[in-house]
């Protein structure tokens, strides 16, 4: 009866197991997943090197500049976050004299000027290289050519280099340190992003605070009224004390510092004679000097020359020795018959009043008879525009009013069209 039993419970014990469901063992722990994230800041790039070089290839330092000639200014920056991470790179070259490098950044106060301040930039999005001031109020120019940035962007470090010319006004400066005149230069890179940090630097690699730029002078033109060519000083009377030639010569001066321009005439004017009595009757006295006019012939004390009426036409305006000279031939007094080609001379007098046989001449960069400055056969010392300073006009300085003055002797002056030269000449000042 008990073994019954148990048969019993076992089979009812399989019996539930068949129909119920098992309930497992609940877990002793747990776990879920969710997503972390983190931004990596904008770290600020730097800019390592700021140098000046003659060479694409950026090998050859230098210390000074020449206007209208290409330079080269290498920028090294470093960015953690990859030179990729720049928006822009810029590059600013101003002239001072301050006695170290500033501080502040150097966009800070900027303001493009073609003798005193120049902006030269890289944008990466677009590739664009640029500079200003620029267009037709400047000689500066960038060169995209020979312009480049870095090799790879995704490095941490690069060089940008901006190939670029100083226009003919950039100011001229030295180079070194301390108080004196010269062109600093200051870097800056800009990260993506508005207030992403910047970086900048002032100062060149080779220890030089600034760099200089070589003097320019150069006369860029002379206008003269008239069809003829000539400075016209009309009839002149010996007897009148100064005949002015007034309104009528137009220099043009382009310069990239203090500049004085000096003037000089010939040193014998000649003339045709109406016949060959003149002979014996002219002796000139001071200041008569050997001069080849018209020919190869050279004058001497008392000497006239046979060289025929067709002789007698005068140049137009001549290049002299460079740019910074030029010469202009000049007619004096009124046209006369050439009936026997003689060729004769007056003496330029190195004094105020001229002796017989003599003339004088003086000439001021405007009307002012008073502050004329006498002209000699020599540029030494002969100022016209003496006060005048830099021009930021890369078209020159316009004197319209230049006047030159004229005075002859009592006696010994024939009737005839004496011709020579007046030549200015630009100089440091």
């Amino acid at each position: 009866m008990k073994k019954g039993f148990i048969y019993i419970a076992v089979a009812l014990a399989l019996l539930m197991s068949l129909v119920l469901p098992s309930i497992a063992l609940a877990a002793s722990s747990d776990s879920d997943s969710k997503t972390g994230t983190f931004t990596a800041a904008s770290k600020a790039p730097t800019v390592d090197v700021i140098e000046l070089y003659d060479d694409e290839a950026c090998t050859n330092v230098v210390t000074t500049m020449d206007v209208n000639t290409e330079y080269y200014l290498k920028v090294t920056i470093s960015d953690a976050n990859k030179l990729r991470q720049l928006e822009k790179v810029d590059v600013y070259l101003i002239y001072c004299d301050d006695a170290s490098n500033p501080t502040t950044d150097p966009s800070t106060g900027f303001s493009a000027d073609t003798s005193t301040a120049v902006h030269l930039s890289y944008t990466l999005a677009t590739t664009t290289w640029g500079i200003s001031p620029s267009g037709a109020g400047t000689t500066w120019a960038k060169n995209d050519a020979t312009s480049h940035p870095p090799a790879s962007l995704s490095a941490t470090t690069g060089s940008f280099s901006f190939a670029f010319t100083p226009g003919f006004v950039a100011h001229q400066g030295v180079s070194g340190n301390g108080a004196v005149a010269g062109w600093k230069a200051g870097a800056k890179a800009i990260n993506q992003g508005t207030g992403s940090p910047s970086g900048y630097r002032w100062g060149f690699s080779d220890g030089n605070v600034k760099k200089g730029i070589n003097a320019y002078r150069a006369i860029d033109s002379i206008a003269i009224s008239g069809t003829s060519g000539n400075i016209e000083f009309g009839e002149v009377d010996p007897d009148a004390t100064d005949s002015a030639q007034t309104n009528t010569v137009t220099p043009s001066y382009i310069s990239n510092g203090d500049y004085k321009v000096e003037a000089s005439t010939s040193s014998s004017w000649t003339s045709d004679a109406t016949s060959t009595t003149l002979d014996g009757a002219y002796d000139p006295v001071t200041n008569d000097v050997t001069l080849t006019v018209h020919d190869t012939s050279a004058f001497s004390d008392g000497d006239f020359i046979m060289v025929g009426g067709a002789n007698n036409d005068v140049a137009t305006i001549a290049t002299v020795d460079s740019a910074t000279q030029l010469t202009l031939t000049v007619a004096l007094g009124h046209a006369h018959a050439d009936a026997d080609g003689v060729y004769y001379r007056v003496a330029l007098e190195g004094v105020t009043t001229p002796g017989d046989g003599e003339f004088t001449l003086k000439g001021y960069y405007d009307d002012t008879n008073l502050s004329a400055y006498q002209i000699t056969g020599s540029l030494a010392g002969n100022i016209m525009a003496g006060t005048e300073s830099v021009t930021e006009d890369v078209t020159g300085d316009s004197f319209a009013d230049t006047t030159f003055w004229l005075a002859l002797g009592s006696n010994n002056i024939p009737v005839g069209t004496y011709d020579g030269t007046i030549t200015l000449n630009i100089t440091t000042r």
